[in-house]
């Protein structure tokens, strides 16, 4: 059974989360850490395909990323 479309209504969340292929490292050191934060986060509110998105939060991990998104 396939799962129903996602809402993409302002006001919802979205949890999302990013894994490494093969629980491979998305980040291998403390630079590239900081290098996908700074990233990351200069994205705070961002456009695309006609949605406003809020980052919320998010967690980095060295094998994922747990962040929450808001939209407008």
């Amino acid at each position: 059974m396939p799962r129903r479309a996602r809402l993409d209504a302002p006001g919802t969340l979205h949890h999302v989360i990013v894994r490494g292929i093969e629980k491979r490292r998305i980040v291998n050191d403390v630079a590239d850490r900081k290098n996908f934060v700074k990233r990351l986060a200069g994205e705070g509110v961002m456009k695309g395909s006609n949605l406003l998105l809020a980052l919320i939060y998010f967690f980095l991990y060295p094998r994922h990323l747990v962040s929450e998104l808001l939209i407008f």
